[in-house]
């Protein structure tokens, strides 16, 4: 029988490919997957039918349209039809994950979880997070939260000695990012990153939408509308440069990095430029090395505080060593544990110690 033009084939309530001489039956997820193909299913451009405008957040949008060079004196519906967010006059899933002030209300599996687990296995965790902010603030969240449980190497050239993390940072962020825009939205997983002694994990729900060994050769939007918004305030690039940009910058480093593709994306940071067997000794060791920087990190910025009050994130930082997102971090930390608060405006005001952490 020669074969048909309208694909895939329908039969009592099931799906089939022609495969050569054969027809298989489809799963539900190959259905998805197959009309995204060939007649493209777009998760962001579907209007959320229920959202409510009081969930709209004006100063997000903004601060979007400032970022991205957009005059915001133009009328505020003449805004989301330019930026296409809007759906026979309702908001669409990409406004809403980038607008909303409500997120999980509308779209719950959108959050971003970090985890830090004890040794090589997802056994014991030491630390998580969740982050169910809008799309640009999870992003910046999970991002810091990462860079804060990595350890930071310090480089000898001739006479200077120079900091840097365990990881590019842009390797990480480029990996953060694809998650992100790439992810599978139609699935109820969520983006995750894993911290192990021995790699990072950043996973995204989602099969490729071409043959892994196209890998970083080809680029296909799975949310051209989300990745058009994040391309505007500069979160990402068109070209889809990023696998071969993670590859390039962990080749500088001495790292290998892995890809592992199916029903999620997944993509692994090894942290030691040698494998080598890791034993619960070297394990345990580590991870006390791990705990006591962080103790000493904030005890340096607590006396830089106590020595002077009015001191600014970036003297901090140029004293500590420490990235700036390292410093906003810690500091953000500092301030939800109720151990420090800001008294004033960021430009005059300044830090009161409110009380000393408990250290374990």
């Amino acid at each position: 029988m020669p074969e048909g033009k309208e694909k895939p084939y329908a039969s009592a309530g099931h799906f089939y490919i022609r495969i050569g001489a054969n027809s298989q039956q489809l799963s539900r997820d190959e259905i998805r997957d197959f009309f995204q193909k060939e007649n493209p299913l777009f998760f962001d451009r579907k209007a959320c039918p229920y959202f409510e405008m009081a969930d709209f957040d004006n100063s997000k949008f903004s601060k979007f349209l400032e970022k991205a060079k957009i005059p915001s004196e133009l009328p505020f519906n003449h805004l989301l039809k330019n930026l296409n967010l809007l759906v026979e006059e309702r908001i669409n899933n990409a406004g809403v994950l980038f607008f909303t002030n409500n997120l999980k209300k509308y779209l719950m599996n959108a959050v971003v979880i970090c985890a830090l687990f004890k040794g090589s296995e997802k056994v014991e965790i030491i630390d998580s997070k969740e982050y169910s902010g809008d799309f640009v603030s999870n992003f910046n969240a999970a991002y810091d939260y990462l860079l804060s449980k990595l350890n930071t190497n310090f480089i000898i050239k001739g006479k200077e000695r120079t900091s840097r993390l365990e990881m590019p940072e842009e390797a990480l962020r480029e990996a953060l990012i694809n998650a992100m825009v790439h992810r599978d939205y139609f699935s109820p997983g969520h983006v995750q990153i894993d911290i192990f002694i021995d790699r990072v994990e950043i996973s995204n729900p989602g099969r490729l939408l071409f043959d892994k060994e196209e890998l970083g050769t080809v680029s296909i939007p799975r949310n051209p509308l989300i990745m058009d918004l994040a391309f505007r305030i500069d979160l990402v690039e068109r070209v889809g440069s990023g696998i071969r940009r993670i590859r390039e910058l962990c080749a500088e480093y001495g790292l290998r990095v892995d890809f592992n593709s199916g029903d999620v994306f997944r993509v692994v940071f090894h942290r030691e430029k040698v494998t080598k067997k890791v034993t619960k000794t070297t394990q345990k060791t580590t991870q006390k090395s791990s705990q006591k920087t962080v103790e000493k990190t904030v005890e340096k910025i607590l006396a830089l505080i106590k020595e002077n009050p009015s001191i600014t994130s970036a003297e901090i930082q140029a004293k500590t060593g420490l990235t700036r997102r390292g410093i906003e971090w810690n500091l953000s930390e500092l301030k939800l544990k109720e151990i420090i608060r800001r008294v004033g405006p960021d430009k005059g005001g300044h830090w009161e110690i409110s009380k000393q952490p408990n250290v374990e």
